[in-house]
């Protein structure tokens, strides 16, 4: 989203904002994708930003977005 379009929803009260930290670390390898399609399909009808930190590389495939942050020595590194 450019700036400009940010500040329109927030002024709104049209941007919403989830963030999920690790929510699904203990969920069943079985049950990762389905929760990464469940997750896509949330975002595209209600419009929901999501912010969601985790290590399952399952839901790698469900994102728009994907950033990876690491440290290399005493520097965090984001690609």
């Amino acid at each position: 989203l450019k700036i400009r379009e940010i500040v329109d929803k927030v002024i709104n009260r049209l941007f919403v904002l989830l963030v999920l930290d690790e929510s699904f670390a203990n969920l069943s390898a079985g049950y990762r994708e389905k929760i990464g399609d469940f997750l896509k399909i949330l975002v595209e009808k209600t419009g929901v930003q999501l912010f969601l930190v985790s290590h399952q590389i399952e839901l790698d495939e469900a994102a728009d977005k994907l950033l990876s942050i690491h440290k290399k020595g005493d520097t965090v590194v984001i690609d």
